[in-house]
């Protein structure tokens, strides 16, 4: 769509919801550009793989292994303080689900003196290997991919990752094309449909003479070879090859009606148009850690499942890593002038750095640049902290990079009083003024008095969410303007 024509229809739009599948405004998608493209499977049902990972230490189910294969959550561990002791929790405490941290529920008051880590000492986020074993249909499904310059020449796939319920490709239009690049993804549905029919509804088409690819190669550091057999009990909902799909929910047309055949994908695509310098290598590194991301996911399910209505005095907000960091007995609030000298920005950073060694827990939405230089120095110290963004979460949301791993070693919670938004967030004075406010409340012990941050189980009525995941806001330590979203993710 031409801004011509958006500002044409923008008056009959209503109003504005966050959406994945919305093409950029005045962009022209037959241009030479390169684009990271996310398609997910219809109903999110683990079709394309199963996911077979390790981390080097004991297995959760007990098998001394530390393996984790299909989407099975792992069984949950005790909470464990600072020192790597098992750490005592009110009987009220109870979890939200299976997990390593156990999540206080509303008007109960967890009896946690020091925050509780996600697992004990000897588990490394950086030490987990993990890759996705294609099911036949997954297979196809990778053959046709790589297809697509076969179909169009002027494309060429840089990189391809296959999840269990979604993939990740990144295409290079390399010349002007007559088609939209919606085109040549309607393209690859259709073809992948065919396979779909074949492999997962069983209806075996008359002319068909591709055949799978052979089997995917399994990475060295796999402690399971994707042909060992997997015993009945460790089958999850990942393990699409084993377990019987049930059929995906009906699907609707534009207008309503009811299609006529379950189709595999869900409807349109999200992409995100290569802009930056680095930004092809933050790419690369992003989808082919999809995996190991995933597996540490649902190793640790309630550090990265996005907690809504976190009632702070009179901030709602939305949050996900360690909620206990809100229930520490001393948290200290980073706040700097934006008329700091350097010599006063040094002397700032030094002491809040103390405090933090001490046994502090820092609080900031990182806004000036003392503030964002000393959450900084805290976070690559691996000291404890609560970054409070000024860009909401939604259902799929998750850290991305680093933050990813400070969330799974329990050291870092991402908050937000506002509304997700798909977009680039303007910072302006009222949100710095509410996002201080909100960390004045936290370091005072607003949450810890209350009994614990108090949620719901779900989000607002007519909060708005994704429709197929981004990236949670990240610890940009205070970019003015800066976009806090994230590419699309697992």
């Amino acid at each position: 769509m031409t801004e011509e024509e958006y500002a044409k229809h923008k008056p009959y739009a209503g109003e504005a919801r966050p959406s994945m599948h919305r093409r950029r405004i005045g962009h022209d998608y037959t241009s030479r550009r390169m684009y990271l493209i996310t398609i997910t499977i219809e109903g999110r049902r683990p079709l394309l793989g199963r996911l077979i990972g390790d981390d080097g230490t004991t297995s959760p189910q007990g098998s001394g292994s530390g393996r984790l294969q299909g989407s099975g959550t792992a069984a949950a561990q005790p909470t464990h303080n600072e020192e790597g002791t098992a750490a005592s929790v009110s009987p009220c405490a109870a979890s939200v689900s299976s997990g390593a941290a156990s999540v206080p529920q509303v008007g109960c008051t967890a009896a946690v003196l020091q925050p509780p880590l996600p697992s004990p000492p000897a588990f490394d986020p950086q030490k987990v290997t993990a890759f996705v074993e294609p099911t036949p249909f997954g297979r196809r499904v990778i053959e046709e991919w790589h297809a697509v310059t076969a179909h169009h020449p002027e494309v060429a796939v840089i990189a391809f990752q296959l999840m269990p319920d979604h993939i990740h490709g990144i295409l290079f239009i390399q010349q002007a094309m007559e088609q939209h690049l919606g085109a040549i993804i309607r393209g690859f549905k259709t073809s992948t449909n065919k396979a779909y029919r074949q492999f997962i509804l069983k209806q075996q088409p008359a002319d068909s003479t591709s055949s799978p690819l052979p089997s995917a190669p399994v990475p060295p550091s796999a402690s399971v070879p994707p042909s060992t057999p997997v015993p009945p009990s460790q089958l999850g909902v990942g393990c699409a090859a084993a377990v019987p799909q049930p059929p995906p929910p009906p699907r609707r047309d534009r207008r309503g009606e009811r299609a006529a055949a379950p189709l595999c994908w869900s409807y349109g695509y999200n992409d995100h148009i290569l802009s930056g310098e680095g930004e092809l290598a933050a790419w690369r590194q992003y989808i082919a850690d999809n995996p190991r991301r995933l597996y540490i996911r649902r190793r640790f399910p309630d550090l990265f499942r996005v907690s809504f209505n976190i009632t702070i005095g009179p901030f709602t907000c939305t949050a996900i890593g360690n909620r206990f960091l809100l229930t520490h007995p001393l948290i200290r609030q980073v706040q700097c002038s934006t008329h700091y000298y350097e010599e006063d920005i040094l002397k700032a950073v030094s002491g809040y750095m103390a405090a933090a060694k001490a046994g502090a827990v820092l609080v900031s939405p990182a806004i000036s640049d003392g503030e964002k230089r000393t959450m900084r120095t805290a976070f690559d110290a691996s000291l404890p902290q609560i970054f409070i963004s000024p860009n909401g979460l939604g259902d799929y949301s998750k850290p991305g990079g680093a933050y990813f791993d400070a969330c799974a070693e329990g050291r870092l919670l991402i908050l937000s009083p506002f509304p997700k938004q798909n977009r680039k967030v303007k910072l302006t004075r009222a949100m710095c003024m509410q996002m201080n406010e909100l960390a004045r409340l936290i370091a005072e012990g607003a949450a810890r008095d209350s009994g614990g941050p108090q949620q719901g189980g779900s989000p607002q009525q007519g909060s708005p969410q994704q429709s197929s995941g981004t990236a949670a806001a990240q610890p940009t330590h205070g970019e003015r303007g800066a976009n806090t979203g994230g590419t699309a993710a697992t």
